[in-house]
């Protein structure tokens, strides 16, 4: 019976795929197989760290690389379960995102942090994936490479920058020195520190700063002596790494029990030098039982080095803060005392004025003293009129405005100016003012005053009252000098004679006053304005600072000029204001 041709279709079709089925198999195999003998070769000839394990994570094979890095042999590796991970079994985080990962047939990729036979630890990054071994089993295939070094390298340089940065802020050393151990502690190597600083009275290098250490240990290097070798080496700018097997050849008695009772398996002193000055040191010690590598202690001596800059701008930045404080505390009392001294002066300038305002008040009292005798008389003979009396007492009035004028203008000299006011001020009223006060002294002493004032209009700004006794103290010297010289000649001198000047100069008033006195000598010109600096006999030297400092504080400026034996001129510059001076009106 012949088959349905649909039948014998459906057949051929079905042997068709049979052998096209057949065929496929045959090529996935051959791939599979060429595929395990490329990871095969792969593994053996690979730069990276390769790892390959069954499905349960039990280790199969490791490469050479993996063995030279991890420090394993593959005898001791062969059918372990993660034995190079850190912390194992605790540290299980990072391993259930790997298994999860690969229970979902997925690549995992990432990095991880292992731990050597040595008991260094590495951070690796690479990728976990599976693939069917020729049995048809599930191998899982780990390649990693080191990224230690570029990790430590980040590291390193972000702790060097942030101690760097410390400089910038304005903080005690103790705060300085525990941000900058924040960042040391950072430093895998690295178990306990401490900083110490050159005592350079002493010769000894004390601690400062400690962390990770313990309160015995702290104690037993709180101090290294001049003789020991830690400071012998810190003085020859020379950072030494000593192992534990060189403790006893190496490091001073006492402190070698210290070192072993914390476990230290490595200490290192490195200097710390500022402007090629040795400053302190920086001590290290560390529990692990490998040296610093080559990185950390291009890294760490940087560091020492940063600090050294640190802990010499903190202490310049505290003890500009001190002598900022003392500074302020000094210029403080140097005003209580320059306020002290004028008002001393000023009171000085009264005694000089004494004899000149006596006569001058006593004048008006003589001419009232005698206006009265006069009307008592003419009132006694009856002759005393409305007309007379009037004129009379008008005289009276006068000379007791006279009196009054003069007790006011002392009053407001001699008082103590706790606020100073500063006001429009007419220099030529003021000169006047003075010689006023000063003129029945003068003329005793047969001086003449010779006055050449410019009437221009105008004003400077100051405070008259003291303003008034730079012209006091320039006429007393002006006197002194004239009497000097008179001394000297035993009288037989030309007239003497004081001149007083003002003219506009550009945008100042000059005011001068002229003497023909002793002159002053050309060593001593440079001296005039120094503080009790003086060359008169039971002189203060007190007078030509206050002048320069009143005129300073004017805006204004003074000079001498003499020639011994002939004259002084003394110069005073003031700023000037070429403008009406209007009653009421503000001071610019």
């Amino acid at each position: 019976m012949e088959k349905h041709p649909t039948v014998s279709k459906l057949q051929k079709r079905v042997t068709h795929l049979e052998e096209t089925l057949e065929r496929r198999t045959q090529e996935l195999v051959d791939e599979m197989i060429y595929s395990v003998r490329f990871i095969e070769d792969m593994v053996v000839n690979s730069p990276y760290l390769v790892a390959i394990t069954d499905a349960d994570g039990r280790i199969q094979f490791v490469n050479e690389v993996f063995i030279q890095t991890m420090g394993y042999s593959l005898e001791e590796l062969r059918g372990k379960v993660r034995i190079f991970h850190k912390g194992y079994p605790e540290d299980t985080k990072g391993l259930q995102e790997i298994s999860e990962a690969l229970s979902r047939n997925e690549a995992w990729k990432g990095a991880t942090e292992v731990k050597t036979r040595d008991g260094r630890i590495l951070t690796l990054r690479g990728i976990i994936f599976t693939v069917m071994s020729e049995t048809g089993m599930p191998l899982r295939i780990a390649m990693f490479y080191d990224i230690t070094g570029e990790r430590q390298r980040e590291n390193l340089f972000r702790i060097l920058h942030e101690i760097d940065s410390l400089s910038n802020v304005s903080v005690t050393l103790d705060a300085s020195l525990e941000l900058a151990g924040n960042y040391l502690h950072q430093i895998e190597w690295i178990d306990l520190f401490s900083i110490h600083l050159m005592n350079e009275a002493s010769g000894y290098l004390e601690m400062v700063y400690s962390r990770g250490t313990s309160k015995q240990f702290e104690n037993t290097v709180m101090q290294y002596p001049a003789s020991s070798r830690t400071v012998a080496d810190v003085i020859g700018h020379r950072a030494t790494y000593i192992d534990h097997t060189l403790f006893d050849q190496l490091v001073d008695e006492n402190l070698k029990d210290g070192f072993r009772k914390e476990g230290l398996q490595y200490i290192a002193s490195i200097p710390l030098i500022y402007q090629d000055k040795v400053i302190g040191a920086l001590n290290l010690g560390s529990k692990k039982d490998h040296p610093p590598d080559e990185l950390t202690r291009t890294a760490l001596e940087a560091i020492a080095s940063k600090l050294a800059t640190l802990i010499a701008l903190v202490r310049t930045r505290q003890q500009l803060e001190e002598t900022t404080m003392e500074l302020k505390k000094h210029i403080y009392e140097l005003n209580t005392k320059q306020q002290m001294l004028i008002q001393k002066s000023r009171l000085e300038s009264l005694g000089e004025l004494s004899a000149g305002f006596s006569h001058e008040i006593n004048q008006p009292l003589a001419v009232i003293s005698l206006v009265m005798e006069n009307i008592l008389h003419r009132v006694s003979d009856g002759k005393a009129g409305k007309v007379y009396l009037t004129r009379k007492l008008n005289t009276i009035s006068q000379n007791l405005t006279k009196i009054q004028q003069l007790i006011d203008h002392i009053r407001i000299f001699s008082r103590d100016q706790a606020v100073l006011s500063l006001d429009r001020l007419d220099v030529n009223e003021r000169i006047h003012s003075a010689l006023s006060m000063m003129g029945a002294q003068l003329r005793k002493h047969q001086i003449r005053v010779i006055t050449d004032l410019w009437n221009g209009e105008g004003y400077t700004v100051g405070n008259p009252s003291r303003f008034e006794q730079v012209i006091l103290n320039l006429l007393t010297n002006a006197r002194d000098a004239l009497e000097e010289k008179g001394k000297l000649h035993f009288g037989n001198i030309q007239p003497k004679e004081i001149r007083i000047t003002t003219q506009p100069n550009a945008k100042k008033i000059e005011l001068k006053v002229w003497d023909n006195g002793i002159g002053i000598q050309h060593e001593n010109i440079d001296r005039l304005f120094d503080p009790f600096y003086t060359t008169k006999s039971g002189g203060t030297g007190l007078g030509l600072p206050i002048i320069y400092g009143i005129v300073t504080e004017m805006h204004g400026e003074i000079t001498a000029r003499s020639i011994p034996g002939e004259f002084t001129e003394m110069t005073v510059l003031l700023p000037f204001h070429h403008s009406r001076i209007e009653e009421g009106s503000a001071v610019p």
